[in-house]
Parts: structure tokens; C-alpha cells; sequence
């Protein structure tokens, strides 16, 4: 996708999310777009145009570049792992739905890479998934609470 759709696509599929209220009923969500995505959407291509992000930040997105340092997939993969395991209470404290096509798919079949075992194969087809994930984690990790999901 161009930048501008992905953007777009984004900005409007943000404001279908239903947001429900401490009374109980549903709204639309008025809250701002906003996230990591990986740091090189930020990177200058030499092309004279806008940064993907940067492009996107324009049209009112509010993107952040996720924390990438030697180690950072690793630790990320780790943590994943952490979140997947069972609780006290007999679940994970995440779980994946199946409407997650392209996670579902990746989570399982992610090779291990030859050199560091700790690591996902950067030459995994569906590696993008799992840094989706790991990025997600890194955002709104402290606020994780368990809720009960109905309507899926």
C-alpha cells in the first residue's frame, strides 16, 4: 500500500472500534490514532518524498517509532512467550483469536534462527506478524487487564 492508503485505511478502520462507556452503551471511538510501528517507516530512501510514517503522521496518524537495539527481537520473542504461558488461573494472559489469520499462522511455525536459537529466522516469510506483535506488547503492555470478549 502507498502511504497515504495505508493511512487511510487505518484512520478509518481507528474510528469503527466501539469504545463502551462506564454506563454500559457503545460509542464510536473520538480517541486519537496512535501506536509504534517499526522504525523503518521512518527511514530516508533517498527518493526526495516523505518517510512512510512521517507521511502517514501527516494525514493525522500519530505514529512513534517502536524501540529497536541489539537484542530487541530477542527480548520481544521472549516476551511473547512470557504472555503466552498459562496463568494461575489456567489462561494466558494473551490469547490470540482466530480472526488473527496471519499471528495464528506465524506464532507456531516460526523458525528458529540457525546462528541465535533465541531468535525468529529474519528470512521467515511471516515475520512481520510477530513484530506487529512484539511492537503491540511493547505499547500497551502496562495496561493489560483481563476481560471477558463477547460478540466475536
Amino acid at each position: 500500500m502507498l502511504p497515504e492508503e495505508m493511512g487511510r485505511e487505518a484512520l478509518e478502520g481507528d474510528k469503527t472500534i466501539p469504545i463502551r462507556e462506564t454506563d454500559g452503551t457503545f460509542s464510536n471511538n473520538i480517541y486519537e490514532l496512535t501506536g509504534l510501528i517499526d522504525p523503518a517507516s521512518f527511514a530516508d530512501t533517498g527518493t526526495g518524498s516523505l518517510a512512510r510514517g512521517d507521511a502517514m503522521n501527516q494525514m493525522g496518524c500519530n505514529w512513534r517509532e517502536a524501540d529497536k537495539y541489539p537484542g530487541s527481537r530477542v527480548q520481544g520473542v521472549q516476551h511473547i512467550h512470557r504472555m503466552l504461558a498459562i496463568q494461575k488461573d489456567k489462561l494466558p494472559k494473551l490469547q490470540i483469536f482466530n480472526n488473527c489469520i496471519q499471528l495464528a499462522r506465524a506464532l507456531p511455525t516460526a523458525p528458529r534462527d540457525r546462528k541465535n536459537p533465541e531468535d525468529i529466522d529474519d528470512e521467515f516469510e511471516i515475520d512481520h506478524a510477530i513484530d506487529a506483535l512484539r511492537y503491540g506488547l511493547q505499547w500497551r503492555d502496562v495496561s493489560f487487564k483481563r476481560v471477558r470478549v463477547s460478540g466475536i
